[in-house]
This record gives structure tokens, C-alpha cells and sequence, in this order.
């Protein structure tokens, strides 16, 4: 994963999302700034790109997050993570394989809790979640398999049943993964509930 890079600001610009619902269904880049991008609330759900050549993240700058819900669901040849400093915990997961349309990915905590579950609406092979739910320096399974429940904004929902699922990888939160995806500056975070944190304003 690239970008949030702390050394280029980009240019003299900035996303900020603060609060609201926003799905985006991408064909090219997805969530898109080419100076920084700041969450600190709201629920934002990216599905998509499905080519190499763009990224579900495309930011130039700093990628902060201090609140809200963020899954960002696309393909791994652009994908960008956010910074490494950031207040709120996030994963970022570079799946062995791409998932088919109606797969259900899920993030789970080592106690066994899902903390998030999503249903593909498009075929993706990298993960970004960031949430309550989610805490720096701990480790999460991604899982595929199992099933969803809740209420779905553009896939995400607000639990699921991980029972049946086959682990994909593990990732540790804060940390983009290992193999030429370097995460931003990225972030803290605090524990939340188990059962998974549902897609609303936080």
C-alpha cells in the first residue's frame, strides 16, 4: 500500500468527511485527493476499482482518521492506507486472492469477535477498515466465508458469523502489510464492543 506519504503534501488541497453516508462505487480511483484527506466521522464504503491501475484511496498527502467508520474494498496494485499517526485504529489487508461477487470478508479480533463483515459487490483483493472497533498494535483475522447481518451500507454490515469462514490472512492493526505495501503515518485507536461496530456515524 502506498501514499500518506508524511514527505509529499501533494498539492495545496484537501478532503475533509466529518460526518454523513457516502458510498462510492469506483471504476477508477475511489476516495480521491491529491493534496490530503481527514475523517473524523460519518461512515464512508468504497467499492471498487477492479483494475490495478487505480486505488479504492488515492491520496497524495497525509491520510488522517479520528472517527467514524471507513471500509475502502478495490483492488491491491494502488491501494494506500492511512497514516500511521492517525487517532483511530485501522487495518489495512492484502488478500491471497481475489473474492467473487457476494463473498463475505470478514475482519475478526483475536477473541473471536467480528468486528466487521462485508458483502463484495465487486471482485477485491485489498481491505482498508478503520472504526471504533479497532486497536492499534493488535492482531485481526480477515476471513472469507461465514455470513453477514444488520443493516448494509454499499456491503458493510453491522455484524456477522464468522462459523465456516477460512482465514485469509492476519494483519496487526496500524501496520500496512509486508511486501510493497507501505502504509502512511498512521493510527490509534480505542477497543470497541464486540460483535462488531455497525456502519453509522460515530
Amino acid at each position: 500500500m502506498q501514499g500518506g506519504d508524511p514527505s509529499s503534501s501533494g498539492g495545496d488541497y484537501s478532503l475533509t468527511i466529518s460526518g454523513g453516508t457516502v458510498v462510492v462505487n469506483a471504476d477508477g480511483d475511489g476516495l480521491d485527493s491529491n493534496g490530503t484527506a481527514t475523517i473524523t466521522g460519518g461512515t464512508v464504503v468504497v467499492n471498487g476499482p477492479t483494475n490495478s491501475g487505480n486505488g479504492a484511496l488515492d491520496v497524495d498527502g497525509t491520510f488522517e482518521i479520528s472517527g467514524g467508520v471507513l471500509l475502502a474494498a478495490g483492488s491491491s496494485g494502488m491501494a494506500v492506507a492511512p497514516s500511521t499517526d492517525s487517532e483511530q485504529g485501522w487495518i489495512a489487508a492484502s488478500l491471497t486472492s481475489s473474492v467473487d461477487v457476494g463473498s463475505v470478508v470478514q475482519v475478526v479480533g483475536a477473541d473471536g469477535d467480528v468486528v466487521a463483515a462485508v458483502e463484495a459487490s465487486k471482485p477485491f483483493d485489498s481491505l482498508v477498515y478503520s472504526s471504533v472497533g479497532i486497536t492499534t498494535g493488535d492482531t485481526y483475522s480477515i476471513t472469507v466465508g461465514g455470513t453477514a447481518s444488520g443493516d448494509s451500507v454499499g456491503g458493510l454490515t453491522a455484524s456477522g458469523d464468522a462459523t465456516g469462514s477460512a482465514e485469509d490472512s492476519t494483519v496487526v492493526a496500524g501496520e500496512a502489510p509486508a511486501g510493497g505495501m507501505g502504509g502512511g503515518m498512521g493510527g490509534g485507536g480505542n477497543a470497541g464492543p464486540g460483535g462488531g461496530t455497525p456502519p453509522s456515524d460515530q
